[in-house]
């Protein structure tokens, strides 16, 4: 190797991590998720699963940090996955997958009257005090008396004055073998 090629890539090993310091210094390098952590008004997601009340629960907070998964196994083999996120608002989705109820997917009174009763079975496992479970319970059973066919995907609000309180059912779905996936969330917010 002769002097000039070894003047090159001496240059080139300097410039390379100069660089680097440079970008990094300027927030270049700095990527989106940790733009968004910084961001955002809401604290990381913990765990609002009661470990005392469903001991076979595991927890996954994502890689962004804004959105934490709680999966908990029933004695009877039906799960349910909460996800906790947002970042303007408070959300809490939950999933659950149930052998327990049958009926077609587009009976929608009988998937929200499903709704009440299972969110009322999980509320003392649950501490989430800021989406007011017998509150959203209440509502879950006004929306079934007061409405022939309540709509999937409707936001109804149940609380608050100064920030909004609301749920919806985001999906009813028959699985395979004989269960059926019924998915809700409540949020709060904007915060």
């Amino acid at each position: 190797m002769n002097n000039s090629t070894r003047s090159i890539i001496s240059s080139k090993f300097f410039i390379v991590p100069a660089f680097l310091l440079f970008a990094f210094s300027n927030g270049w390098l700095i990527n989106q998720t940790h733009a968004q952590t910084t961001d955002c008004t809401r604290a990381e997601p913990t765990r609002i699963v009661k470990k005392s009340v469903y001991p076979k629960t595991t927890f996954k907070l994502s890689r962004d940090r804004r959105t934490g998964t709680k999966t908990v196994k029933f004695p009877n083999g039906d799960r349910l996955v909460i996800t906790n996120a947002g970042c303007e608002y408070f959300y809490l989705g939950f999933r659950f997958e149930t052998r327990r109820f049958s009926a077609r997917t587009s009976n929608t009174k009988y998937w929200f009257a499903r709704a009440a009763q299972l969110i009322a079975e999980i509320e003392t496992g649950i501490n989430a005090p800021s989406i007011q479970i017998p509150n959203a319970v209440r509502a879950i059973k006004k929306r079934i008396k007061t409405t022939p066919k309540p709509q999937v995907g409707e936001e109804i609000d149940y609380g608050g004055t100064d920030i909004r309180t609301f749920f919806a059912v985001k999906q009813i779905k028959r699985l395979s073998k004989g269960r059926f996936a019924l998915e809700l969330y409540f949020a709060v917010g904007p915060l």
